[in-house]
């Protein structure tokens, strides 16, 4: 076949494509700019008064519309996909295009090239629409352009993966209904399987908190991690060079993952689409074999769901018992959408013992523990040093609040696990082994006091850990822990944050307040007094007092004393700092503390 015979077939089949056109055209010249406009006029009704500028706001929105302009691309590409290939479900049509003499290679090439011509048509439309919309009201600046670029790589590797998945789903069915749902599952499918595993660990493991959703076979788990690696992070204040560029570089890493997924599909799509008979207009399971397949991976997912569900409602046993009715109705209603009536053969009886047993596996993994993650201890060699945080104690507490007012960032957690590492082997050495008998002295039955841990291991693939153990065992690593010089130093926040303070107490225009109150006799914490000052001299001398009190206390202090009273020290910013502009400072007093003491009592305390 000729070049110029390529491109003939190839306009002519840019013409047939009408509903990939008008879809394009709502979604990228009608629907997107609106929710750009709509989200301009939200801007100037409750925002243009406060600090936040257009500027920011625009780059806000850009961030979400990169989000739900991902997911849209995702829908576009299956709505092209069905219709790029519709003609393989309507014989008279499958005859025509057959009796054209062109190869099926060049057929599925132009048809795939056209595909892409049509969304990026209206999707760079909308890019330049929408650039268009933000410099009229000032949104954007020169120094945008990078993080515009980015949006629009993301978006078209996004839209090249989720149609290549999509024109797999096209090919394993004769019906456009079925071809929808299977697109759209298997779009989705990964993000759904990995959030559901992690919620499994939530649910079974002690102080498991969710990760980042990593995945790299769907292109929506591409286009989260593109956008959280270097999009959402290239324009944080203060960033050095390197580390924008290894952002870049990270973003660049997912995007060629977009793009090799995008290749993968599109090659198996080309398989199945030289493989796949003339006559199977309608019929909704073109390959057999596809169909356990669906069956299990659908039942694995769905079966899993029902079992995490259950076990909260009834118990391990409930669960399972669930997971087993949950297949059977699904074989049922899997036998009427691909066969539209329903008997059992043997492969289907085979399919259902197969995915329950999958199911159960899984389930029993995490609910049992089977991996002793609640119990794991790593071996001291392999251990350079450790930090801790202990919920049930009364702890310094750090916020940094926005431009609304609110509580943006409460950092005691990260300050203690992440910024606070003993690095000491002997404290290390009797860490460890205090956890270890502490886990043999504990019954399954018994709840005692929740300690994290964070490992810092020498390969650097740290572990993170929270075990329910007996106070006696928490108290004492609490206290062998802060009794080390090189703990107080860290967990001294004060300190962390002193180019601040200093503001506040120097700069004209900043506001300190400080509260400080009287803790009942009792162990209920109740507030007998509360003291408030607006004198910045007082918030200067409670400060420097608490700093120097800090690194006075023993461990004994920490781990068996109860406070006396607190320190809240508030106050607003004189400049920005970042997107904060106040702080928050919780501050447990005890009764050793001296200089603490000393400066109440002048108070009047």
């Amino acid at each position: 076949m000729s070049r110029n015979s390529f491109w003939i077939n190839s306009k002519w089949n840019l013409k047939t494509r009408h509903t990939s056109w008008i879809l394009n055209f709502m979604i990228w010249f009608v629907i997107m700019p609106f929710v750009a406009i709509i989200g301009l006029v939200n801007y100037h009704n409750n925002y243009s008064e406060q600090i936040m500028n257009v500027n920011g706001f625009c780059m806000n929105m850009l961030d979400n519309q990169m989000i739900f302009g991902s997911v849209v691309s995702i829908f576009v590409a299956i709505g092209m996909a069905i219709e790029a290939y519709g003609w393989m479900n309507n014989i008279s049509q499958v005859d025509m295009y057959k009796s054209v003499p062109v190869k099926e290679s060049t057929r599925f090439a132009y048809i795939n090239l056209n595909s892409f011509i049509i969304y990026a048509v209206g999707f760079l439309c909308n890019v330049i629409i929408e650039i268009a919309i933000f410099t009229f009201n000032g949104g954007f600046k020169a120094g945008d352009i990078t993080e515009i670029l980015t949006y629009v790589v993301i978006n078209i590797v996004t839209f090249l993966s989720a149609y290549g998945i999509a024109c797999i789903a096209v090919m394993l069915t004769g019906n456009a209904v079925l071809a929808a749902m299977g697109a759209t599952f298997l779009n989705f499918v990964e993000l759904f399987a990995i959030w559901l595993w992690e919620t499994g660990k939530c649910a079974f493991y002690n102080g498991y908190e969710m990760i980042n959703i990593k995945g790299i076979f769907s292109p929506i788990n591409m286009a989260l991690n593109a956008m959280e690696q270097g999009v959402n992070k290239v324009n944080v204040i203060n960033d050095s060079p390197i580390y924008v560029i290894v952002n870049h570089l990270n973003t660049a890493g997912w995007l060629i993952i977009g793009v090799l997924q995008a290749v993968i599909y599109l090659t198996l799509t080309y398989q199945l689409y030289k493989r796949r008979p003339a006559n199977v207009s309608g019929q909704r399971i073109v390959f057999k074999l596809a169909r356990p397949v669906i069956e299990i991976a659908i039942g694995c997912i769905g079966g899993y769901a029902v079992a995490l569900f259950m076990n909260e409602v009834g118990g391990k046993g409930t669960a399972i018992f669930s997971v087993a009715v949950f297949v059977i109705i699904l074989h049922i209603v899997l036998k009427m959408i691909m066969d539209g009536k329903m008997f059992f053969d043997i492969r289907g009886v085979v399919t259902l013992a197969a995915t329950f047993v999958i199911v159960t596996l899984l389930f029993s993994y995490q609910a049992n523990d089977w991996g002793k993650y609640n119990t794991y201890i790593p071996d001291e060699e392999n251990v350079e040093g450790y930090s801790i945080y202990v919920p049930s104690k009364t702890n310094l507490q750090y916020y940094q609040r926005g431009e609304d007012g609110t509580s943006d960032n409460m950092i005691s957690d990260y300050i203690l696990l992440d910024g606070v590492e003993i690095t000491d082997k002997t404290t290390t050495k009797n860490m460890l082994q205090i956890i270890n008998k502490a886990l043999k002295d504990m019954p399954d039955e018994t709840y005692g006091d929740d300690i994290k841990i964070k490992y810092y291991m020498k390969k650097g693939n740290d572990k993170y850990r929270t075990y329910s153990i007996k106070s006696e065992y928490v108290n004492e690593i609490l206290a062998m822990t802060y009794d080390r010089m090189e703990y107080k130093e860290k967990y001294n926040t004060l300190e962390y944050n002193k180019s601040i303070m200093e503001d506040i107490i120097n700069k004209e225009g900043s506001v300190a307040i400080t509260n400080y109150t009287i803790y009942s006799d009792d162990d209920s914490y109740d507030i007998v007094r509360d003291n408030n000052s607006e004198d910045k001299e007082v918030y200067k001398r409670l400060y420097e007092a608490a700093s120097k009190d800090i690194l006075l206390r023993d461990g004994d202090t920490i781990a068996y004393d109860k406070p006396i009273g607190e320190l809240d020290l508030t106050a607003n910013y004189a400049a920005s700092y970042g997107e904060y502009n106040a702080i928050d400072l919780y501050i447990p007093v005890y009764e050793s503390d001296a200089n603490t003491m000393a400066v109440l009592n002048e108070l009047g305390w």
